[in-house]
């Protein structure tokens, strides 16, 4: 679960989604900075291949190939000599991005951060391990709308509105970046004393 806590008073708490087994949410604190709305999902190095395999050309998969800041068509590039690492793979921002309408950054060595999700249905499944290391948070928008109230107070944009108008890709950075802590617990205090066990 995640929980937003200001001056100990407890603003935003929800179920989100984490790492399978193989592909952990590491542990680690670090500031969240900024707020994508509309994100664009680029495409880490360990899913590239995979989707090279599938047999269909990346264009037909509903992504995009950037090399050197220009498009390119990936039906006329050789993958068995290319250099993964020097091509730029991304979900343009829309419906069917795996990032929702709103990720949220704290830059880390894991390239892991918050985010929203079209499989909306995970959340209410009570184990919950399903994303290659990112969290996914069932309802972003609340989300990233308290953290801008907290960051701007009355000056803070609107979300809902911002997300349905645009732009896309539209990069919003905390004027005071929060902290952000990673953990993992298999026994939980409540706020009554009680202790909730959980399995590993």
């Amino acid at each position: 679960s995640i929980a937003l806590t200001e001056n100990g008073k407890n603003l935003f708490s929800d179920r989100v989604v984490v790492g399978t087994a193989d592909k952990e949410t590491p542990i680690f604190s670090k500031d969240m900075t900024t707020i994508v709305l509309n994100p664009r999902w680029n495409i880490p190095d360990s899913i590239k291949l995979s989707m090279l395999l599938s047999g269909r050309s990346i264009e037909s998969q509903g992504y995009v190939v950037m090399r050197n800041g220009r498009r390119i068509d990936s039906t006329r590039v050789n993958w068995a000599k290319a250099n993964l690492s020097a091509y730029n793979f991304y979900q343009p921002a829309g419906d069917d991005n795996a990032l929702g309408v709103v990720k949220l950054l704290f830059p880390n060595k894991h390239s892991v951060y918050l985010h929203d999700t079209p499989s909306k249905y995970l959340f209410d499944k009570p184990v919950r391990l399903y994303s290659h290391g990112c969290m996914r948070v069932r309802n972003p928008q609340v989300f990233a709308q308290t953290i801008l109230n907290i960051d701007r107070g009355d000056a803070a944009p609107n979300v809902k509105q911002l997300i349905r108008r645009g732009p896309m890709d539209n990069e919003i950075k905390l004027e005071r970046p929060i902290p952000v802590h990673v953990g993992y617990f298999t026994v939980w205090v409540d706020d009554g004393g009680k202790a909730h066990y959980y399995d590993d």
